[in-house]
């Protein structure tokens, strides 16, 4: 009995669900004021939740580091990382987002977290800006079709990575 009342409760913990709407300063991903749903901020406060921020242009600030375990990023709008963005677990994860721009640090995976992905849907573009970090080391991305990657930035496989990169794929950056 006490295993299912945990597993209810921890299921319902995992299912939490933010929705922006730029009450507080309108742009900033840190400042909680911005979101709906459930307390604190994504990433920051709670790792295994399920992220939508609309039409809006949100910042990720620099100083900022945020940690995906579970769950999904979308919107139509578009978010721009200027901080570290991590994504962990073996467990599959989803970008269903317009934009996401990366001009900090975006690790897929930390090196124990072997065969996880990042799903891409809905015709997603990540973009790994001039002076950014897009670090291979465990997961790596995969799509239904129409989604891409670019890299102007650096481009570096540290641990586990598969060949089969599932996404279009161009580079005017470099890969290490």
């Amino acid at each position: 009995k006490f295993a299912l009342i945990f597993a209810f409760i921890f299921s319902v913990f995992q299912s939490q669900t933010y929705t922006f709407t730029g009450n507080g300063d309108g742009t900033s991903w840190t400042d909680a004021a911005n979101w709906t749903g459930a307390t604190g901020i994504p990433y920051i406060d709670d790792t295994t939740c399920s992220v939508n921020v609309g039409s809006f242009t949100v910042t990720i600030p620099s100083s900022t580091n945020l940690t995906m375990e579970s769950g999904t990023v979308s919107g139509a709008g578009k978010i721009i990382n200027n901080g570290t963005f991590t994504v962990i677990s073996t467990g599959s994860k989803s970008f269903t987002l317009a934009t996401f721009e990366n001009k900090g640090t975006f690790s897929l995976g930390n090196g124990t977290d072997n065969n996880g992905t990042i799903n891409m849907y809905n015709n997603t573009v990540f973009d790994n800006l001039v002076g950014a970090s897009l670090i291979a080391n465990g997961l790596s991305f995969s799509s239904s079709g129409g989604n891409t990657v670019k890299n102007a930035g650096v481009f570096r496989k540290l641990g586990e990575f598969s060949e089969n990169f599932n996404v279009n794929f161009t580079n005017t950056g470099e890969i290490k």
